[in-house]
């Protein structure tokens, strides 16, 4: 088993203990903060939040590649798999 993030290998910025990268996005304008991380590391990056790692990834074709319902399955717990019936989602 593999120790440490897997994310390590994707494009970061440098971080802080503790805080990580919680304040290099802007909280007034978090998408902008975020736009802008995108262009300057990568279509896919990661940024600490306090110890957990987030990936984000921008792009068109890698947003659409990743929201391919043929290629990837989304897990929906008990208490959600309930509701499907009421949304008429069938799977």
């Amino acid at each position: 088993m593999a120790s440490g993030n897997p994310a390590r290998s994707i494009s970061h910025p440098p971080n802080k203990p503790v805080v990580g990268n919680t304040f290099s996005v802007d909280a007034k304008t978090p998408i902008q903060s975020l736009s802008k991380k995108a262009q300057e590391l990568a279509p896919i990056f990661w940024l600490d939040m306090m110890g957990a790692p987030v990936v984000f990834v921008s792009g068109f074709d890698l947003v659409n590649e990743l929201c391919d319902e043929k290629r990837f399955d989304v897990a929906v717990p008990g208490s959600l798999r309930s509701t499907r019936g009421i949304s008429g989602i069938r799977r």
